[in-house]
């Protein structure tokens, strides 16, 4: 063997063992979440504005918003012109991306045709069910009120045959789901899952369970409440709007998701003057 061959052989090896392998950990990110508007209620208009106005002056970079449900008060079957002129100014004066799903109000509640409510909701708002590849996580807007006690079925839409589709998709990614109505209960003295048909339960926990689920992200409650799904945390939000129920004061959040998945979030009360941070988790 030459010493010249020899001497690559050696360079080769101590290139193979000293060179660190890298490993990818993700990316960290934020976004804001807000929920339960019901426009056409009477004050919330002006707090929607308010809350826009903050996000788009917050420090932080902030990837998109989601809105959970809950946009009109009484529906989309057949909103009012000036409501839909409202929100449909709202939507567009974020600086991010807008992703928003339905809730009950919007689709059911006081509603004789839901399909009526849907192609409006669609048209006024976007698509849903829906997802989005953020920072190599997706993130799913899911319409769960099939499942629902204040929900029905949905033309056409079988929610947890398309949610394990949409998971399962490649490439395979950790992801976020958006609802509005929670899987657990408001409080100890409700029943688990008391706002779900409860025979819908453990088939929706089994579609979580089979894939990298980081947190599922919900409203409708009007209060901050966080529980869980097995080891998958679950997060409610405060209305954005709601000065008359169990939350005093109007609010948004600011959720981040660390290089190693962790979901944390920070609580904004509205004010006039700018966002003040009440609450982190």
């Amino acid at each position: 063997m030459s010493n010249r061959l020899f001497s690559k052989i050696i360079v080769s090896l101590c290139l193979f063992v000293f060179i660190p392998l890298v490993v990818w950990a993700g990316e960290s990110f934020k976004f804001v979440q807000l929920t339960d508007l019901h426009i056409g209620w009477g004050h919330d208009m002006e707090l929607c504005k308010q809350a826009a106005a903050q996000i788009n002056k917050l420090d932080e970079k902030i990837e998109f918003v989601a809105i959970t449900g809950d946009l009109f008060d009484a529906g989309f079957e057949s909103p009012k012109e000036n409501d839909v002129k409202e929100l449909t100014t709202f939507l567009k004066g974020f600086k991010v991306p807008v992703f928003c799903v339905p809730g009950n109000h919007d689709l059911f509640n006081k509603i004789q045709n839901t399909q009526t409510a849907v192609d409006n909701f669609k048209k006024v708002v976007g698509p849903f069910p829906r997802f989005y590849e953020c920072k190599g996580y997706r993130m799913v807007f899911f319409c769960e009120l099939p499942l629902a006690r204040q929900g029905g079925p949905i033309a056409e839409y079988d929610p947890l045959r398309w949610l394990d589709d949409t998971l399962k998709t490649p490439p395979a990614e950790p992801s976020l789901i958006f609802m509005h109505i929670p899987s657990i209960p408001k409080n100890s003295a409700k029943p688990k899952g008391a706002d779900w048909k409860l025979d819908n339960l453990a088939p929706w926990s089994a579609v979580l369970h089979r894939y990298d689920v980081k947190a599922v992200i919900c409203g409708h409650y009007h209060i901050d409440l966080q529980g869980a799904d097995g080891n998958i945390p679950v997060f409610v939000s405060a209305s954005v709007t709601d000065k008359k129920g169990e939350n005093a004061q109007p609010s948004f959040r600011v959720y981040s998701i660390d290089a190693d998945g962790k979901v944390t979030f920070k609580t904004y009360n509205i004010t006039e003057e700018a966002p003040v941070p009440v609450g982190t988790k």
